[in-house]
């Protein structure tokens, strides 16, 4: 490191700022006279590293001794060895050196313009990526950190993926982060810490439903009130599959919320009925979850030998045979579903066939359902063996 120093205020500083990473500085001291007890510390970017150092003396007097310290700095850096009682005692440095062993994520914009900073955008999981400008996500996309900036817009298309290895931050309104129906916001299994910040919105269309019909669904955020996911549905039929020691023996039953004004418990299933005001013409449901994307495990509480509605937590679709496999004490999945309607002629339904498509390691019951995925904001019914 080429330094120089500063003789008014006693410090010594490289001359040019050095590239930020994890690394190591190390130099020799000594002290310059026989008596004192002078002292330095170190200071990156104006913030000290490590505690004052003394320099002592030793036999012979006044050694040169080494002296190393690990700095982790994101952005370039500016060092400083500050000696703190510089009017009356002396220390002389040597063989200053700065070695870095990883260099910082590179972060990458997408600005205003309508470009990415680089040239090409994000190419893998190790990329921190800004979105200052409006970006609408048309194919699938690698970062780390992903940050939405105050003047930033982001919509990830149905059928497209985001997939990231690290925090998601909108410091937007919700409205300017929209995950489609259809799409996924993929957090991966390398990064499993819940810290996400700023409201997002993800959209989940139903499948057709006419008026008294029924969707069973989960919300993907933190925050989403139930009466307000849909207003028009009557407090008292919004429920929860539930499993008692009055009711074990008949394998259980839907239960009333309690409370419509609370908010979607994470990994929780909750069965809505249609608005009140709703078509009794088929037509789907286009549901908007507003609320901090969870991410991280998640542990529900079910009922042993008994049944419970759980729900997909993540603005991601759940592969269904790994949800199995994970979850040794769960035995069979009840997807609810409204079956082929019957027209009765006074201006209600009818249903054929079975109100629930049932997933084991056997598959599915429909052979219609293979290959689909527990879809961002479904609610389903467990059946276990355990409690959790």
């Amino acid at each position: 490191i080429n330094a120089e120093y500063n003789a008014v205020d006693g410090f010594l500083t490289n001359t040019t700022p050095i590239i930020g990473g994890i690394g190591t500085l190390s130099f020799q001291y000594a002290r310059a006279y026989s008596t004192g007890a002078p002292s330095f510390r170190i200071l990156v970017n104006d913030v000290q590293y490590g505690d004052d150092i003394v320099v002592q003396t030793g036999s012979p007097d006044n050694p040169v001794l080494n002296y190393s310290i690990a700095i982790n700095v994101a952005e370039d850096a500016t060092l400083k060895i500050d000696v703190l009682n510089v009017q009356n005692d002396r220390i002389t440095f040597d063989n200053l050196s700065w070695t870095c062993y990883s260099a910082p994520d590179e972060t990458i914009t997408w600005l205003e313009s309508g470009e990415w900073s680089n040239g090409t955008g994000p190419e893998t999981t190790d990329d921190d990526i800004i979105i200052e400008g409006n970006l609408v996500a048309t194919s699938d996309l690698l970062a780390k950190n992903l940050t939405v900036a105050a003047t930033g817009n982001l919509i990830i298309e149905s059928g497209n993926t985001v997939t990231l290895a690290g925090k998601i931050t909108n410091n937007a309104s919700a409205e300017n982060f929209v995950v489609e129906s259809g799409a996924n916001l993929i957090q991966n299994a390398t990064y499993t810490i819940n810290d996400n910040e700023g409201d997002i919105t993800v959209q989940r269309e139903s499948q057709d439903i006419v008026r008294l019909d029924y969707t069973m669904w989960a919300s993907p955020v933190a925050g989403q009130q139930l009466q307000a996911f849909s207003p028009m549905t009557l407090p008292n039929r919004i429920y929860t599959y539930e499993t008692t020691t009055a009711n074990q023996g008949t394998g259980g039953a839907y239960t009333e919320v309690t409370d419509a004004n609370s908010s979607f418990e994470n990994g929780k299933g909750y069965l809505f009925r249609a608005p009140n005001d709703w078509s009794s013409d088929p037509s789907l449901y286009a549901g908007e979850f507003i609320g901090v994307p969870f991410n991280g495990s998640i542990t529900s509480t079910v009922y042993p030998n008994g049944y419970t509605s759980v729900g997909n937590p993540y603005a991601s679709n759940i592969n269904p045979e790994t949800f199995i496999s994970s979850n040794g004490q769960v035995q069979t999945l009840y997807f609810w579903n409204n079956p082929e309607r019957i027209d009765n002629g006074d201006g209600t339904w009818g249903y054929t066939g079975t109100r629930y498509i049932t997933f084991s390691g056997l598959g599915f019951s429909d052979d219609a359902y293979e290959g689909n995925s527990i879809t961002v904001g479904q609610g389903f019914i467990v059946a276990s063996t355990g409690s959790s």
